[in-house]
C-alpha cells in the first residue's frame, strides 16, 4: 500500500488503487485533479512551467537544480526578464546558434549576456511576419529612353593649344 497526498486537492489516496499522475519524483496527483488544475493555471505559471520543462529537456535532467531556480528568480527581479524570454534565449543560444550545452554547467547564467540580442532577433522575425502579411503592390515598369550624347559643333572648331612660341 502506497499512501500519497494529491498536490492539488490535498486528499490522501492509495496510488495502487486509484489512477494518478506523477508530477515529480515524490509528488503525485489524482488523474481527475490534473485536467481541472490545468484549466485554472494562470498564464504566468504556465510560462514558468514551460521554462522549467524546457530546461529539464535541454540539460536532460529529471529535476532543475536549486541554483537554476534562484537564477530564474533573480533574472526576473533584477532585470525584469520574462519566463518566455528566458526560454527563447536558451532556445536561440543552444539550438539556433548551436553553442555547446556542456559548457553551461547545467545553469542558465548566459541569459543576461544574450537577452538583448535575442530580443532583437525575435523582433526582426516579427517585423518580417508583418511585412509578409501586407499586400505590397509593385508598380508597373516604366519605359525610359536614353539618347546617346552628341558632340557639340562649337567645341570641334576650337583651335588646339600651341606649345610653340609665336615670337620666333
Amino acid at each position: 500500500m502506497h499512501m500519497v497526498t494529491c498536490i492539488y486537492c490535498g486528499d490522501r489516496f492509495n496510488r495502487d488503487k486509484e489512477a494518478f499522475i506523477q508530477i515529480s519524483a515524490r509528488r503525485f496527483a489524482h488523474a481527475k485533479c490534473v485536467p481541472e488544475h490545468q484549466k485554472n493555471i494562470s498564464k504566468q505559471e504556465q510560462d514558468y512551467n514551460d521554462l522549467i520543462n524546457y530546461i529539464k529537456k535541454l540539460y536532460n535532467v529529471p529535476a532543475v537544480l536549486p541554483t537554476v531556480i534562484k537564477q530564474i528568480k533573480d533574472f526576473r527581479q533584477e532585470y525584469g526578464y520574462t519566463y518566455v524570454g528566458m526560454r527563447k534565449s536558451l532556445h536561440w543560444f543552444y539550438e539556433l546558434k548551436n553553442n555547446p550545452i556542456s559548457k553551461s554547467n547545467n545553469t542558465i547564467g548566459i541569459i543576461p549576456y544574450i537577452y538583448e540580442d535575442v530580443k532583437d532577433y525575435y523582433y526582426h522575425l516579427y517585423l518580417g511576419e508583418l511585412a509578409a502579411e501586407e499586400d505590397v503592390s509593385i508598380p508597373p515598369p516604366k519605359s525610359v529612353t536614353i539618347h546617346s550624347p552628341t558632340c557639340v559643333p562649337e567645341l570641334q572648331r576650337r583651335e588646339l593649344f600651341n606649345l610653340e612660341d609665336d615670337d620666333e
